[in-house]
């Protein structure tokens, strides 16, 4: 579903690129749940934050992609 948002919205490169960080984010979730919810919680959305900041470098340096 998260995939598919993004590829209705931006096209299927906007959805692989989704569909790849969305099984990151679960990956990263699932591996931190153990420490409890609310640190699988923080390390999911500080990995999320740093992707955002990265895409929006890229996008800064390479204005046509």
């Amino acid at each position: 579903m998260w995939a598919l948002g993004h590829y209705l919205n931006g096209g299927i490169a906007h959805g692989l690129v989704a569909l790849f960080a969305g099984a990151m984010f679960s990956f990263i979730y699932l591996r931190y749940r153990s420490y409890g919810v609310a640190v699988s919680y923080w390390m999911t959305t500080v990995a999320h934050l740093t992707q955002n900041a990265l895409v929006l470098v890229a996008a800064s340096y390479f204005p046509s992609l």
